[in-house]
């Protein structure tokens, strides 16, 4: 036999081999975004127009010194909402001075108030300093607030006939020296007019008081002292329209002295080894002194606190800060004032700067369907506001002059609606 060798039958292929399917990349870390650092020799804390102020002043003061401003910006300020933005700007000689110091005191001892008369009498005497300041670093002009009219008209009817204790009442207004209310009564020609008539009730006087306080108030010492920024040139202005500075402006030059301003809120403050560090969303700064210009605390205040403030909710709240000085305060154990608020009222959901309207004023409607003002304007805000609360009413009317309206307050609610508001005509404070 012969054999013959054949090859082998081939194996079957294999599959080529496996290529192993590419990695994931690693996952990174969520991406965090890098906190500011700054050190600086001052810090203002706010930038309302108490911090705006105060990190002017610390830069021009302290030229060498790095000047840092924080805040979210002066247009979230509760200074920049008050628009127009009035000072009191007392300016007035040393025998004035003396006196007002003494109305004071007797006010606020009628309030039961604490009075600092040495405080007082700093601020007065520094308020010309400070405004001559001001004017120079912001290039603006500080005048008169114009008068505007109040919800109460007086005439001659009005006008006490007799003197008592040096003084003569007009209703509305308050008591005048005997001779400026004479000189008053005589030259709105209330002499020419039977005060049996009819007349006599509803000759107007021809009120001198063109600028702010329009009231007697503090025998007049403060009238005129009640200023607006305008730019130079257009001291005659007289209202919005005729250029007179929003106070966002005026801090907004205020802040272009400082050299370095950080956008944000402080969350939380700290001191230790000279230094303090103030933490915020994305920043941190760190300061050897520190100048806290953020009173407020609406956001940040409890439960307890809103109670005692007759605030219901959060949402009734117009201040949102982090209360960051408040805070501060009670951590520390720093003497605080007695809590206070600035009291507002909401119309359609948005806050109105009470009786900063023309002829403004709120009425209040009982369960019977009368009226009540809402407001004791002799008071203090904070204890008006209070008052203003335990009223409990569910309905109010907010009342301002509109000459472009064709409706008056008769019109709309009645008389009674309108006697309310003559009636309650009181000495404001």
């Amino acid at each position: 036999d012969v054999c013959v060798s054949c090859p082998a039958p081939s194996p079957p292929a294999l599959p080529p081999p496996s290529v192993p399917a590419p990695s994931p990349p690693p996952l990174l870390p969520p991406s965090v975004p890098p906190v500011a650092q700054y050190e600086c020799d001052v810090a203002v804390i706010g930038q309302g127009l108490a911090g705006c102020t105060a990190a002017m002043t610390s830069a021009m003061l302290r030229p060498e010194s790095k000047v840092c401003s924080i805040g979210p910006g002066p247009s979230s300020s509760t200074s920049a909402a008050s628009g127009a933005g009035w000072l009191l700007l007392p300016d007035m000689q040393e025998h004035q001075m003396s006196r007002l110091l003494d109305l004071l005191e007797e006010l606020v001892r009628d309030a039961d108030l604490l009075f600092d008369r040495e405080r007082a009498e700093y601020f007065i005497k520094m308020s010309r300093t400070a405004q001559h300041f001001v004017e120079g670093m912001t290039n603006v002009s500080f005048v008169p607030v114009p008068g505007y009219e109040d919800s109460h008209t007086a005439t001659c009817i009005d006008v006490q006939t007799c003197c008592t204790d040096q003084r003569r009442h007009i209703n509305g207004h308050g008591n005048f020296s005997c001779s400026y209310a004479k000189k008053l009564f005589q030259q709105s020609d209330c002499c020419e007019v039977d005060s049996k008539s009819s007349a006599y009730a509803e000759r107007a006087l021809k009120s001198e008081w063109t600028s702010w306080p329009t009231y007697y108030h503090l025998e007049n010492l403060l009238y005129g002292s009640v200023k607006w920024a305008v730019d130079p040139g257009m001291e005659e202005a007289k209202q919005c329209s005729n250029q007179n500075l929003y106070m966002n402006e005026l801090m907004m030059r205020m802040l272009a002295h400082v050299g370095t301003v950080v956008t944000g809120t402080v969350q939380a403050a700290t001191y230790a080894n000279g230094n303090w560090t103030f933490v915020g969303d994305g920043f941190t700064v760190s300061s050897k002194l520190a100048i806290f210009a953020s009173g407020g605390f609406g956001a940040a205040a409890t439960a307890a606190e809103l109670a005692e403030l007759g605030v219901s909710s959060y949402a009734e709240v117009h201040g949102q800060n982090s209360g960051l000085l408040w805070a501060t305060a009670k951590a520390a154990g720093w003497p605080v004032d007695p809590l206070n608020a600035w009291y507002l009222e909401f119309v359609d959901g948005e806050p109105k700067w009470f009786l900063w309207d023309e002829r403004a004023t709120v009425l209040g409607v009982k369960a019977d369907g009368s009226y009540t003002l809402l407001y004791d304007e002799t008071e203090a805000y904070d204890r008006r506001g209070r008052l203003r609360r335990k009223l409990n009413l569910s309905q109010a009317i907010y009342v301002v002059r509109d000459e472009t309206q064709p409706s008056n307050v008769s019109h709309l609610f009645g008389p009674a609606a309108q006697a309310t508001i003559e009636a309650a005509a009181v000495l404001k404070r």
